[in-house]
């Protein structure tokens, strides 16, 4: 297992999955010279994207636009305004500048994807990886006849511009399949692609 931040060659990792509330300040003071990090969304955050993002931000943007549905009659009438939307604004405290890159999967799902949503709100990201679960949003749950017990999102859940993210989940602008051979040997690919994609652009 790599750690939970570190340093290689210019640039910084941080695992969200594993990132906690309390270790953030410490965690982006150790990349704090660096001229990029990868953000590791592989898996499910610990709600440290209202807080991480604003280190990000250099300005107020809108993260997520929600909209819920009003069941008055048989047709179902979508309310945006009772529901509205999220925004990330500059912390006070000092701003990460350097090129931001996002590790993706199908392991990543609802606040998984909503702190995409925030980070991709806050700064030029570059997600990496496979889509992701395209299932955010609150958790709504009944029981149907049989003791059946379903699960499902509770209201719409939109990018920050107002594009699709349930059913289609977060889309990378480079696709990155880990392979058998990969596994096999040990070998983090989508990793790879992002080291090589940093060294590129930091290059240039």
């Amino acid at each position: 297992m790599i750690e939970l931040w570190w340093l290689l060659k210019g640039f910084g990792y941080i695992d969200l999955a594993r990132l906690t509330m309390a270790q953030i300040d410490t965690a982006l003071e150790t990349i704090k010279a660096t001229r990029g990090v990868i953000f590791d969304m592989r898996g499910y955050p610990n709600g440290t994207a209202r807080s991480l993002a604003p280190r990000l931000a250099s300005k107020r943007a809108i993260t997520a636009r929600f909209q819920r549905p009003e069941l008055h009659s048989p047709d179902t009438t979508w309310n945006s305004i009772s529901a509205g939307h999220q925004i990330v604004e500059p912390s006070e405290k000092w701003r990460y500048t350097g090129k931001v890159v996002v590790l993706i999967n199908e392991e990543a799902i609802s606040q998984a994807e909503h702190t995409c949503l925030y980070l991709e709100a806050a700064t030029d990201v570059t997600f990496i990886g496979t889509p992701t679960n395209g299932a955010n949003g609150d958790v709504t749950t009944t029981v149907l006849p049989g003791g059946i017990n379903v699960r499902f999102s509770g209201h719409d859940v939109r990018h920050g511009d107002g594009r699709q993210l349930q059913r289609l989940g977060i889309q990378p602008h480079i696709r990155v399949e880990p392979t058998i051979a990969g596994v096999r040997s040990g070998r983090d690919e989508v990793l790879e692609k992002a080291i090589a994609f940093l060294k590129k652009q930091i290059k240039r």
